[in-house]
């Protein structure tokens, strides 16, 4: 008898022990919902691989008959995600704080230049959120996202417009912070060209495409701060985040700039089959 109490008593006190730890488990509120749904969703990580410096597979570019390999390393970033809810909408400011060093190494016949310089920017993106009829929230509308480098800051984007041939697709974009229907998004098959054309303020700049953060494709100078190139879509489905990036001539080419001096507009796509 007295076994079967003790045994009694230990499912008791088990049963006991679940409900509490039930009892104590946190519920998120809205804000922490959306912030956990902005730091896993893909529409959300424009930086990821965009931080990674290697000499050795850093893509070199032909400048001034100098063999050019230069990249970013992105050593900190602190978020800001700011939201404002109001019923069932939610819109999100997301601000970054992005620190790292800009490496450059330069080569010609009879010249070696390895620069570091540092590099300090400041990203802005807007997003706004929806609850569905479950009362669950969803990504309704996401804008691009913009980078200013904030020690020296001289060259910018006025302007860019996408071609996508494919599909008779033709738009200039204005202003990366305007915000689009998630549904409306630009949509690419694998393998898709994609036809790219910059305004600039000044032909002073580089200019390029990173079709994925960690590629680069360098654009062709056509004079009065216009730069034209092209790219092409990644095989395999999924969201990715193209990255449009004007930089400084001097910031790469002359010792005595001190400065990373760049404008980087970023635009979310997706690749379909």
């Amino acid at each position: 008898m007295k076994k079967i109490i003790n045994i009694i008593t230990v499912i008791n006190l088990i049963t006991i022990l679940g409900c509490r730890e039930k009892q104590t488990e946190p519920t998120l509120n809205d804000e922490e919902i959306l912030k956990q749904m902005i730091n896993e969703s893909e529409f959300f990580k424009e930086f990821d691989e965009f931080s990674e410096w290697n000499f050795i597979t850093t893509f070199s570019d032909i400048i001034s008959n100098f063999i050019v390999n230069w990249g970013r390393e992105i050593n900190n970033i602190i978020k800001d995600i700011n939201i404002h809810i109001e019923g069932d909408s939610a819109i999100v400011t997301i601000n970054k704080d992005v620190k790292g060093t800009l490496h450059i190494i330069a080569t010609s016949p009879d010249t070696f230049i390895n620069l570091s310089k540092p590099l300090h920017h400041k990203f802005t993106r807007y997003a706004l959120f929806k609850k569905t009829d479950e009362k669950k929230w969803r990504l309704n509308k996401i804008s691009g996202g913009e980078s200013q480098s904030l020690d020296i800051f001289t060259v910018r984007i006025d302007s860019v417009k996408i071609e996508i041939p494919s599909i008779n697709y033709v738009r200039v974009y204005k202003n990366p912070l305007d915000m689009i229907n998630v549904e409306d998004i630009i949509k690419l098959k694998p393998g898709d060209s994609v036809l790219v054309t910059y305004y600039t303020n000044g032909e002073n700049s580089l200019s390029y495409i990173h079709p994925r953060p960690f590629l680069r494709r360098i654009l062709e100078p056509y004079g009065n701060g216009i730069f034209k190139g092209k790219y092409h879509a990644p095989l395999n489905p999924g969201i990715y985040h193209v990255a449009f990036d004007v930089i400084r001539w001097e910031s790469i080419m002359t010792k005595s700039y001190p400065f990373e001096d760049a404008n980087i507009w970023f635009f979310a796509y997706k690749v379909e089959k």
